[in-house]
């Protein structure tokens, strides 16, 4: 027999069961899969990921020389350009768009959450919770 304290609505195993069930019906969403397929053509995308890897090299190389001097224009440029070549790949922007109707669906499925617990799940699971 399992037990639980007043505090708890159901059993763990009740709510493990539950947590699994959901998890599963949400990767079975058109919105998962399309973000799956789209972070592995983005990963399998040689250029952007030199663009990518550029980019982070720029970022950490003026990350520590920020230390002791100044970044020059240029570097801010290289930057610029690296970023804006990135944004310009086919993958990347699939990718961006699956990624944001992921977060649509899923700010969805927080609010319909929120609405049949009876309070706001989102500020819940905010940085700090209920304690700070």
């Amino acid at each position: 027999m399992e037990f639980y304290n007043e505090l708890e609505l159901a059993p763990a195993s009740v709510v493990l069961e539950s947590a699994r069930q959901y998890a599963e019906a949400f990767t079975n969403t058109p919105q998962y899969q399309n973000f799956v397929k789209a972070y592995n053509a983005f990963l399998e995308d040689d250029l952007a990921q030199g663009i990518l890897n550029q980019l982070r090299q720029k970022q950490e190389q003026m990350h520590n020389q920020r230390l002791s001097a100044p970044i020059s224009e240029e570097d801010q440029a290289e930057v610029k350009r690296l970023n804006q070549a990135l944004y310009e790949q086919a993958t990347v922007k699939v990718y961006l768009a699956a990624q944001n109707e992921l977060v649509t669906l899923a700010q969805e499925q927080g609010d319909a959450l929120s609405e049949a617990l009876g309070l706001d799940f989102a500020a819940i699971c905010r940085t700090g919770g209920c304690c700070g």
